[in-house]
């Protein structure tokens, strides 16, 4: 089995092994999702939005019998998206911040 990826390293003249070429991208994958995190945050804040909406109903009509009870579990689910997105966003800000 080979292991050399790459050219030598210009920093040590070593050779890189796979799974330093997999460390070194994926620590650049997670260098662009932080800044894909802190430019994009309002489409972020969307896409939350919007899963929400989607998960909430989904889960209403998987799981709520009761016509009467679907309506009231959605005035439910519809007024407590502030308190969701406070806490979304504040994980968010967390991982931003990781």
């Amino acid at each position: 089995m080979v292991k050399q990826l790459q050219p030598p390293d210009p920093q040590s003249g070593q050779p890189k092994t796979k799974q330093q070429f997999e460390q070194e991208r994926m620590l650049d994958v997670l260098f662009l999702l932080d800044l894909m995190f802190v430019r994009e945050e309002a489409t972020v804040k969307q896409i939350v939005d919007c899963l929400y909406d989607i998960g909430s109903i989904n889960l209403i009509n998987q799981r709520v019998p009761s016509r009467h009870l679907k309506l009231c579990a959605r005035w439910i689910a519809r007024f407590s998206k502030p308190a969701f997105r406070f806490f979304s966003c504040a994980g968010l800000g967390a991982i931003a911040l990781n």
